[in-house]
C-alpha cells in the first residue's frame, strides 16, 4: 500500500455555519490533491441542521418534547399548539432560504403564513426597516427558525444553537473525563447525527480527518469518533483545527485516545499528509509533524516543524453540494447579513497576520506568528479555478488580516482581466488603507470589510500594542465609506488597566463613527486572557496576577486573572452592549451618554465633532500618489482650430469636456500613459510629476485644479490615486 492509494475522509461536524461550508476541509482536500493523495469532504454540519429542519424531523422533535417533559410551561404548551403549522411549512421554508423557492417570498411577507412566536416581536421594533418583499421575507424566515431553536433549548437541547452544541462541555480548563461522561447522551441531535453516518460508507476509507474549530463542535466530533471507532475499526482517525490548536497544546490526558489515533496542531495539510504516508507504510512515526499519538500506552509529540515547507494550493469544494446551504437574514444590518449569506466560498491572501504584535492576541501560535503572504496571481488563479468548478463568484477571505500591499497587486490584477467577483475579508485598519487602495478594492469587486478596533482609545490602543491611533481608524474608516464599502468593527472592553472613563470615551467616538457613517456595524467583546498571549506571559507589564494553578490535563487555553488595581469595568457591560446594537441599527445616536450609563460616575472629554475634525485634518489629494486611470469611453476628438472634445466615463453615461487643445491632449495622454492596463501602480509618475507635465496658463495651483469640475468628474469615474 501507499499513500496514493489510501482513501481519506475529511469531516466537518455539527454546528459550524449554516451559509457556506468551513474552510477546513476544502483546503485540506486541495493540499491532498497536489499530493496524489484522493480524498472526499463531507460537511455534517449542514446535513444534520437540514434533517432535524425537516418535517420529519420536526416531527420527531416534537413527539420527543411531548413525551420527555412531563410539566410543561405555558411556553412550552402554546408553541406545541402550532406544531403542524411548523411541521407543514419547514420544508418550503428551508427551500426558500436555500433559494430554491423564491416564489415563497410573498406568503411569508404576508405574515399570515408562517407560526410566529417570541423572535417576531423584533419586526414591530421601530427602525428595522426592510427595502424589499425578498429581504423582509429572508429576515421573517430567520425568525421563525430561531423560534424553533429557542424551543428546542428550553426543551430538550439546551445546549443547542445553530452555530454550535455543548460548548461548556469543552471550555478551558476542564478535564476529558468530566466530557466523556457526557457522550453517554442520547437525544433528538445525536440521534439525527448517526442516522447520517449510518448513511455514509465508511468501508473504502482508511484515514478519516475530522476539524474541530470550536469548542462548540468537540462534543459532536467525538461522537462521530466513537461511531466510527465501533463499526469501522481499520480506519485511523485524526483531528485537528482552531480549538485544537489552542486549547490542546499541554495535552497530558490519554484518554481522548480512546476515540482518535492521531491530534495534530497548527496548519494540518502537512500532518495529516504524513499520517496518511505512515498508514502506508511510506514512512515512521517519528517522521510525523506536529502530531500526538499513543504508543506503549505513552502519550508522545513529534514536532519536525523545522521539515515544515509553505503551500499554495487552492480549496477544493468538489464532493459539497452547495445547494445545500442556507441564507439566514437574522438582523437587517446589511453588514451583519454578510456573515450567513449563502455561498461565499472561504479563501485565504496570507498565512498568519502581518503584524503579529497585540497584546492580547495569540502570538506565540503559528497560524499568528508566521506570517506568508501568497502571490496575487496564484490567488486569482485559484478564484478562476473555483468559479470554473462551482459557478460561484462570491469569495470571503479568512485571513488575520489581508496585507495591504497584496491587495493593491491582487486588485489590479483582477481590473486587469475584467473578472467580475465579489468579496470581503479581514483586515487591520492599517493607514496603508488610503483612499486610492479603497478605491480599487470597490473597483475590483470588494464589498466590506471587518477588523479588530478593539478601542477607541489612543493610552488603551498603546498598551495593547496595535500600532494604529483613533486618528488612522477614522481616516481608513472615511475611506472606506467614501466607496460604498461597508465596515465591521470588533471592540474589547476591559483590558487590563482600562478605567470606566477610559471605556466610556471610547465608547464616545465609536458613536461619532456610526453617525458619520463611517462605521456600519460593531460588536462588544470582554476581554479574555489567553495562555498564548503577550499579556499572560508579562502579567506584570500589564498590573495583573495570574493564579498559580496547575493546567488541565486535557484543555487550557482561558485563564482568570486579578487586576491589581481594581477598575470595576465590568460595570459598563450592559450599557455598552446596549450602545451598540442601537448604533447598528442607527438608533439612538443623539442619546446622551449617560442613559446608557445609570448609576454610573465618569466625566468624558471628548469634543462633540472630534472624529470630522480627524476626517478633515487627512483629506485632500496627496502629491506623492501614483495616478491610475480605470475609467472607461476615453477619447479625445478635434472640433475647432483649437478645441477638442475630451470625452470619458465610468459606470454612467459618458462625460464630454471641450477643453483648448492643447489641455485636452494634455490631459489624453496622460490618463493613456496610467491607464491600469498598463501603469506601474508601485513606480509609476506620481501626481505632482503629472501635474507639472501641464499646460502652463491654464490652473494657477494645483487646488486650482483640484476645485474644478473637470478633476472631480475625472475621479469619480474613474481616476484613483494610489
Amino acid at each position: 500500500m501507499n499513500s496514493n492509494t489510501v482513501s481519506t475522509l475529511l469531516l466537518t461536524p455539527p454546528f459550524v455555519q449554516l451559509s457556506s461550508p468551513y474552510s477546513a476541509t476544502p483546503f485540506l482536500k486541495g493540499y491532498l490533491q497536489t499530493k496524489g493523495i484522493f480524498s472526499n469532504q463531507i460537511d455534517l454540519s449542514i446535513l444534520t441542521f437540514l434533517r432535524i429542519f425537516s418535517k420529519d424531523g420536526f416531527e420527531r422533535m416534537f413527539e420527543s418534547v411531548e413525551h420527555s417533559i412531563e410539566e410543561k410551561s405555558d411556553y412550552q404548551k402554546d408553541f406545541l399548539l402550532k406544531k403542524e403549522l411548523y411541521c407543514s411549512t419547514i420544508d418550503s421554508v428551508i427551500a426558500f432560504l436555500q433559494g430554491k423557492y423564491p416564489q415563497l417570498a410573498r406568503k411569508i411577507a404576508t405574515r399570515t403564513y408562517l407560526p410566529e412566536d417570541k423572535r417576531f416581536d423584533i419586526v414591530k421594533k421601530p427602525g428595522l426597516k426592510h427595502t424589499n418583499t425578498i429581504e423582509y421575507s429572508l429576515h421573517c424566515a430567520s425568525l421563525y427558525i430561531d423560534d424553533v431553536v429557542d424551543f428546542l433549548k428550553d426543551t430538550i437541547l439546551p445546549d443547542f444553537n445553530l452555530s454550535s452544541y455543548k460548548s461548556n462541555a469543552a471550555s478551558s480548563g476542564i478535564e476529558f473525563s468530566s466530557l466523556e461522561k457526557q457522550l453517554s447522551e442520547n437525544n433528538v441531535l445525536t440521534e439525527t447525527l448517526i442516522s447520517i453516518l449510518d448513511d455514509i460508507d465508511f468501508s473504502s476509507y482508511t484515514v478519516c480527518g475530522i476539524t474541530v474549530p470550536f469548542p462548540g463542535n468537540l462534543f459532536c466530533a467525538l461522537k462521530m469518533c466513537e461511531y466510527i471507532k465501533r463499526k469501522y475499526s481499520h480506519i485511523k482517525i485524526v483531528i485537528g483545527g482552531g480549538y485544537v490548536n489552542t486549547d490542546l497544546r499541554y495535552l497530558k490526558d490519554t484518554g481522548i485516545f480512546q476515540y482518535v489515533d492521531f491530534i495534530t496542531l497548527d496548519d494540518g495539510e502537512e500532518p495529516i499528509e504524513r499520517i496518511i504516508r505512515y498508514v502506508s507504510g511510506e514512512i515512521q512515526k517519528e517522521s510525523l509533524v506536529r502530531t500526538f499519538f499513543v504508543a506503549d500506552e505513552k502519550l508522545h509529540y513529534t514536532d519536525n516543524s523545522e521539515q515544515s515547507v509553505k503551500y499554495c494550493a487552492s480549496p477544493d469544494y468538489s464532493g459539497l453540494d452547495l445547494t445545500n446551504y442556507i441564507t439566514l437574514r437574522e438582523s437587517v444590518n446589511a453588514m451583519h447579513s454578510l456573515w450567513s449569506e449563502k455561498n461565499y466560498l472561504k479563501m485565504r491572501m496570507a498565512h498568519g497576520c502581518y503584524h503579529h504584535g497585540c497584546s492580547f492576541c495569540d502570538t506565540s501560535l503559528d497560524y499568528i506568528a508566521h506570517f506568508h503572504p501568497d502571490k496575487a496571481g496564484e490567488i486569482i488563479a485559484q478564484m478562476e479555478k473555483i468559479i470554473s468548478e462551482t459557478g460561484i463568484r462570491a469569495f470571503h477571505f479568512v485571513d488575520e488580516a489581508m496585507p495591504p500591499a497584496l491587495l493593491r497587486e491582487f486588485c489590479t490584477i483582477i481590473i486587469r482581466k475584467k473578472l467580475d467577483v465579489t468579496w470581503w475579508g479581514n483586515i487591520r485598519f492599517d493607514k496603508k488603507f488610503s483612499s486610492g487602495l479603497c478605491q480599487l478594492m470597490s473597483k475590483a469587486g470588494c464589498i466590506a470589510v471587518s477588523g479588530g478596533i478593539e478601542s477607541a482609545n489612543n493610552t488603551i490602543l498603546k498598551r495593547m500594542n496595535k500600532n494604529a491611533t483613533v486618528e488612522n481608524y477614522a481616516y481608513v474608516c472615511y475611506n472606506f465609506s467614501q466607496t460604498k464599502i461597508l465596515v465591521h468593527g470588533y471592540l474589547i472592553y476591559g483590558f487590563p488597566g482600562e478605567t470606566i472613563n477610559d471605556c466610556i470615551e471610547s465608547l464616545e467616538i465609536v458613536r461619532q463613527f456610526f453617525s458619520l457613517g463611517i462605521l456600519n456595524s460593531a460588536f462588544y467583546h470582554r476581554f479574555s486572557l489567553t495562555i498564548h498571549s503577550p499579556v499572560y506571559k508579562n502579567p506584570d507589564d500589564f498590573g495583573i496576577t495570574i493564579p498559580q494553578l496547575a493546567l488541565s490535563s486535557f484543555s487550557n487555553n482561558d485563564v482568570q486573572y486579578h487586576e491589581k488595581k481594581q477598575s470595576h469595568i465590568d460595570q459598563c457591560g450592559e450599557g455598552l452592549n446596549k450602545a451598540i446594537y442601537n448604533f447598528n441599527y442607527l438608533n439612538a445616536l443623539d442619546l446622551p451618554l449617560e442613559e446608557w450609563f445609570p448609576g454610573i460616575k465618569f466625566k468624558h472629554t471628548i469634543e462633540p465633532d472630534f472624529v470630522k475634525k480627524c476626517i478633515k485634518k487627512s483629506a485632500g489629494e496627496k502629491m506623492t500618489a501614483i495616478p491610475v486611470w480605470t475609467g472607461n469611453g476615453l477619447s479625445l476628438q478635434k472640433v475647432t482650430g483649437d478645441e477638442s472634445f475630451l470625452t470619458f466615463s465610468g459606470t454612467g453615461d459618458a462625460l464630454s469636456y471641450q477643453l483648448p487643445i492643447d489641455l485636452a491632449t494634455s490631459f489624453f495622454n496622460m490618463l493613456v500613459s496610467v491607464d491600469i492596463a498598463q501603469v506601474d501602480i508601485n513606480t509609476g509618475l506620481t501626481l505632482n510629476d503629472w501635474l507639472t507635465a501641464l499646460p502652463d496658463g491654464f490652473f494657477t495651483s494645483p487646488d486650482d485644479l483640484f476645485r474644478n469640475e473637470l478633476w472631480h468628474d475625472l475621479r469619480k469615474c474613474g481616476l484613483i490615486l494610489l
